[in-house]
């Protein structure tokens, strides 16, 4: 596999933008600028390019790639931006010209564009387009990922355990008599199942007896699928029957490469008043059949937490990303951290300085709880936003071990919002390291 992408460094108005990140110019050669951002290819022909601040061409309002496919392969691409603009993927063959249909695509709010497409070994463009004019002037930012895998690899990677039994969210989300609930799976969906005529849907219910926070997360492969989340009011009308409103949707995040199939994540966060809701997991058919549709044998493994808050209860924490599986534990553990009021420690002061800083009392606040009863404290917790709201926390490689399963936790009295309430930090954020030992055999 190799890529070559469109040097912007053409572009004179990104010498107006220096703090945004050229595309890398090929993803095939160590100099080629991918480096930072997870190429060049490896040997395998598999490759995970991503990068959150790339810069949009405001120029001719396009980008492209080649990209050489040695064998048969899905290649998912994810684009993301803040401006407002419809993005638009579009793949042609070099050799015949052809444009290439994909096997799904969905955009989200005119700001994201998700799209998977199987392709032959051949060599293709890549463009992405830029549907509503950027003001040349604008330093327009690009969240990209890109994955690529033969279909050999994949469909050994997506193989069945040999026991599998599909766990799915509970169809009724159960509270506590507090108004909190939490909920955390890490399971597989069978194919078959969801490359059908009609889609796949999983629906919920939830009812909220005062206004609240709610916090879901889907991560899933992009090379094999592509989820949604909906949520939808509920009311009753005069006769007795339901009435759907108000529906909303969830966002992607793609991620660095982390080891694991899943790789992409629809989130939704949002404020609810007292009533009803419908959550819907979704996937809407495929428009093109995928090459292992009719193998009964390949399963689709997805993470799935709910996180439900009284907002006059306790200020609480969302976790980007909220879960993961087959992390390496070769590699930093970096988590945004977002909480929902500025942080004070018990004595009232506050723990935000400045973008940037170090927050030694988060350090000590934080922890990673492992399944083997190891605890793991953050090496850094920098603020990331001048609300101090905002936070990363990195753990280090050296402490992580494998084949554990760790929850992001908190020390009780350490952290508080201006009203002296606890914040809340719920044992839903889990991320399981990938074993390296050869099962213990070194």
């Amino acid at each position: 596999f190799s890529a070559v992408i469109t040097d912007s460094s053409s572009d004179s108005n990104h010498l107006n933008c220096p703090l945004l990140d050229l595309l890398p110019s090929d993803l095939s050669s160590s100099s080629g600028g991918s480096v930072p951002y997870g190429g060049p290819i490896d040997g395998s022909g598999t490759v995970h390019l991503y990068g959150e601040t790339f810069y949009a061409n405001s120029d001719q309002h396009y980008d492209t790639m080649s990209v050489t496919l040695p064998r048969p392969s899905l290649v998912s691409l994810f684009t993301s931006s803040d401006a407002s603009f419809k993005f638009n993927h579009v793949v042609s063959n070099t050799s015949s010209g052809d444009i290439q249909t994909p096997v799904i695509t969905e955009f989200i709010r005119d700001i994201q564009r998700n799209s998977l497409f199987y392709l032959p070994a051949s060599t293709y463009i890549f463009t992405i387009q830029y549907m509503n004019r950027i003001p040349e002037s604008a330093c327009t930012s690009l969240n990209l990922q890109l994955v690529a895998k033969p279909v050999t690899l994949l469909s050994k990677e997506l193989a069945c355990p040999a026991s599998i039994e599909s766990e799915y969210p509970a169809t009724t989300v159960q509270l506590n008599d507090q108004g909190f609930g939490s909920e955390y799976i890490s399971s597989y969906i069978p194919s078959t199942s969801v490359y059908t005529a009609s889609g796949f849907s999983h629906k919920m219910r939830i009812s909220v007896q005062s206004t609240s926070t709610i916090a879901i997360a889907l991560g899933y492969s992009s090379l094999a699928s592509l989820f949604e989340l909906r949520i939808t009011t509920v009311t009753t009308n005069s006769t007795g029957g339901e009435v759907f409103s108000n529906r909303n949707i969830g966002i992607w995040h793609g991620q660095p490469e982390h080891s694991g199939v899943i790789d992409m994540y629809n989130t939704y966060t949002a404020t609810l008043a007292k009533g009803n809701y419908s959550i819907n997991m979704n996937h809407k058919p495929m428009d093109q059949a995928m090459p292992f549709s009719q193998n009964t044998s390949i399963c689709l493994p997805y993470v799935w937490s709910l996180l439900v808050m009284p907002r006059a209860k306790s200020p609480f924490l969302t976790v980007q990303p909220p879960t993961a599986v087959d992390i390496s534990p070769m590699d930093d553990l970096v988590l945004s951290l977002t909480f929902s009021a500025p942080l004070f420690s018990q004595n009232g002061s506050s723990l935000f300085n400045a973008v940037g800083k170090n927050s030694s009392e988060l350090v000590k606040a934080l922890y990673l709880s492992g399944s083997d009863a190891s605890t793991i404290s953050p090496s850094s917790v920098i603020s990331s936003s001048s609300d101090g709201l905002s936070w990363t926390a990195t753990f280090a490689e050296e402490l992580l071990k494998p084949a554990v399963t760790y929850s992001l936790r908190s020390v009780q009295g350490k952290l508080y919002d201006n009203s002296t309430r606890e914040v809340y930090v719920a044992e839903v954020f889990v991320f399981t390291t990938i074993d390296t030992t050869c099962g213990g055999h070194g």
